[in-house]
């Protein structure tokens, strides 16, 4: 389960972007997802969600849209012919792993020129896709079409960050709660788009550095950690530049919404800034199943506003606490990893990001036990069961700390918004 759930995170910490899963684990993955997180985040396909927003951007009307749908099918299409050759070439290796002398080091070897020639094959099926896809484009909007790149190159970084506020998009975050943009709020926009398809760009360039030392080297453990340590500074100091660029572009843009629509922008940026130390908690998943229920009185739904009112009230300042110390602890990163993400004899439990974050869980464990205390047993039956499912779907996250982002899960999200974009 600790490999499993740390693979991608150790994958963004250490570069390892080809080989990021046994042969064995690869069998119990959905293929899709095994051989996407085997190539890592220069694999990831164009999602039709960011490509159609994209192209509303630039101005596209319904029937350019529906052309655009059609061309997207046919790059579909193209990414899951890359695939089964892909899946192929894997099935092929696998008897370099059979017997009780695998020969381990020629199947990482091969399978990452598989690796290497899927993403081949799948930046040329994006490649003709973005020109079939600008031949649809007037003259006016071809002026506008490196918006649609702009948010390819978003789309793709969001899945591989290690920095905080890396993850935010401040347009899609002010399109996702229904907020007009003002031309202030438009020029800010602008300025953070060009200035972070910039860094993005050096970013890729990075991540094809790596992806071709990584092939060129071999499976060579000590010559890919010291590679892994040259580069590791490079990519974290550009994953913080748009982390930074990103939350300073969201402290501007909260100053220019009116009181409301700005707290609650806030309140979004603080969550994908942190999701968990600011997201759902065991307490309000505990709290919103409780009065979810048809049984739970007008006195009890009271009394648990009133538990989660006192909860967010003291949880606050511990969470303001622990999240600058998150910040300071993301600062401190080093190609270390083990001694900087403080797994196992490396953590010291003084240090105030781990010391905070005892506290605020020990917070979580009083105030569960109040939520608890206002429901019968038949109540607290449903309640117990989600605060189990809580901490099942939560299980080994223990090992990726605060200030990392869920790196897990954002790749699984992405996959699963892949798979599930319907046919036309």
């Amino acid at each position: 389960m600790l490999s499993r759930l740390l693979r991608p995170v150790l994958s963004a910490l250490l570069l390892a972007v080809l080989v990021l899963a046994t042969p064995a684990a690869h069998a119990q993955e959905d293929e899709e997802q095994g051989i996407f997180e085997q190539a890592g985040p220069l694999a990831l396909p164009f999602g039709w969600r960011t490509l159609s927003q994209a192209c509303k951007q630039v101005g596209f009307d319904g029937e350019q849209l529906t052309a655009v749908r059609t061309l997207h099918q046919g790059y579909r299409s193209s990414v899951r012919d890359a695939m089964t050759k892909a899946r192929k070439a894997n099935e092929k290796l696998r008897p370099m792993m059979d017997g009780e002398n695998p020969d381990w080091a020629t199947y990482q070897k091969e399978q990452m020129r598989v690796t290497a020639e899927f993403v081949k094959n799948l930046d040329a099926a994006e490649k003709t896709l973005l020109t079939d896809v600008e031949a649809v484009c007037t003259p006016e909007q071809k002026a506008k079409f490196t918006l649609v790149e702009r948010a390819r190159r978003r789309e793709q970084a969001r899945v591989f960050t290690i920095a905080p506020g890396e993850t935010i998009d401040p347009g899609a975050l002010l399109d996702s709660l229904n907020v007009a943009r003002t031309p202030e709020i438009t020029g800010a926009l602008t300025q953070w788009e060009e200035t972070t398809d910039r860094i993005l760009l050096e970013r890729e360039r990075l991540l094809r550095k790596i992806m071709a030392r990584e092939v060129e080297l071999g499976p060579d453990p000590e010559a890919q950690q010291k590679e892994m340590k040259e580069a590791f500074g490079e990519f974290r100091d550009i994953s913080q530049r748009v982390g930074d660029l990103n939350r300073r572009t969201a402290r501007e843009i909260t100053a220019l919404l009116p009181a409301d629509a700005g707290a609650k922008f806030e309140r979004e940026v603080r969550v994908r800034t942190f999701p968990r130390i600011w997201g759902e908690s065991k307490v309000t998943r505990a709290v919103k199943v409780a009065k979810a229920r048809q049984d739970i009185s007008a006195e009890q739904k009271q009394k648990l506003d009133d538990v989660l009112a006192a909860y967010h009230a003291e949880a606050e300042p511990v969470n303001l606490r622990w999240a600058a110390a998150a910040d300071d602890k993301f600062r401190t990163l080093t190609a270390d990893f083990l001694e900087s993400m403080g797994i196992g004899e490396a953590r010291d439990e003084n240090e105030p990001f781990f010391a905070i974050r005892k506290e605020r869980r020990s917070l979580d464990d009083k105030y569960a036990l109040k939520v608890e205390a206002v429901l019968n047993d038949d109540q607290l039956g449903e309640v117990t069961k989600a605060e189990k499912k809580y901490t099942e779907e939560n299980e080994g996250r223990e090992f990726i700390p605060e200030f990392l982002p869920d790196l897990g899960k954002d790749f699984e999200d992405k996959v699963a918004e892949w798979k599930g974009e319907e046919e036309p």
